[in-house]
C-alpha cells in the first residue's frame, strides 16, 4: 500500500511538471496522433486541448518539412529509438516558429514521447552573430590591405630594385645606411 502511495505520488509530480513546462510536451501513437499535450503546446499553437487529441503531429509543422518530420517519427517508432534536435519551422499565429523536437518511441506502450522547444530565438542571434563576424572579417581584411597598400607604396622602388639585384646595401653591415624608402627607416635603421 505504501509502494503504491509513492507510485501515484510520483505519477501526480511527474503530471504537474508536464503542465508547468514551458516547453512542449505531448505523447502520441506509433502513427503520430497526439493523445494528450501540455498547456505550452495548446497556447503556442492556439489550440484547445481537445482540439489537439487526435491531430497527426505532423500538422504543427511546415508542410515543406512534414514528410521529413513525418518519416523520422516511423523510423523511430520501427527501431525504438529517439530523435533528438529534429528543427522545423512551425506556423504559428504571430508568423513561423523554429521549433528544436526530440522523441522517443516506446514500443513496449505504442507511444511517442515528444518534446519541442522554441529556438528562433537562439537561431536569429547565431544568424546576427555569423552576420557580425563576416562582417568583421571583412573589415579587418580592408584594414589589412590599406595598412599594406599605405606601407609599401613608398617601398616598391626599393623592394624592385633589391629585386633585381640592384640594392647597394640590405641589412646590419649598412651602418645606419639600411633600406631607406621615402626619408622612413625600416628594418629598425633609422
Amino acid at each position: 500500500e505504501e509502494r503504491l502511495l509513492r507510485t501515484l505520488e510520483h505519477q501526480t509530480q511527474l503530471a504537474r511538471l508536464f503542465e508547468v513546462s514551458p516547453d512542449l510536451h505531448c505523447v502520441a501513437d506509433a502513427d503520430g496522433r497526439i493523445l494528450i499535450a501540455n498547456d505550452s503546446l495548446c497556447k503556442l499553437f492556439s489550440l484547445d486541448p481537445v482540439e489537439l487529441i487526435g491531430l497527426p503531429l505532423s500538422d504543427l509543422v511546415s508542410v515543406e518539412k512534414r514528410a521529413e518530420f513525418e518519416a523520422a517519427i516511423q523510423r523511430a517508432a520501427a527501431m525504438g529509438a529517439s530523435v533528438s534536435d529534429f528543427r522545423t519551422p512551425c506556423p504559428v499565429d504571430e508568423g513561423t516558429l523554429q521549433i528544436a523536437w526530440s522523441f522517443a518511441f516506446d514500443p513496449d506502450r505504442g507511444l511517442l514521447y515528444v518534446a519541442g522547444r522554441d529556438t528562433t530565438h537562439e537561431q536569429n542571434r547565431r544568424q546576427q552573430l555569423e552576420q557580425t563576424a563576416s562582417q568583421m572579417r571583412a573589415l579587418m581584411s580592408g584594414i589589412s590591405e590599406a595598412v599594406i597598400a599605405t606601407d609599401l607604396a613608398p617601398l616598391r622602388g626599393d623592394i624592385a630594385a633589391v629585386a633585381a639585384g640592384h640594392a647597394p646595401c640590405l641589412g646590419e653591415g649598412c651602418g645606419d645606411r639600411g633600406i631607406r624608402a621615402a626619408g622612413h627607416g625600416i628594418l629598425g635603421y633609422a
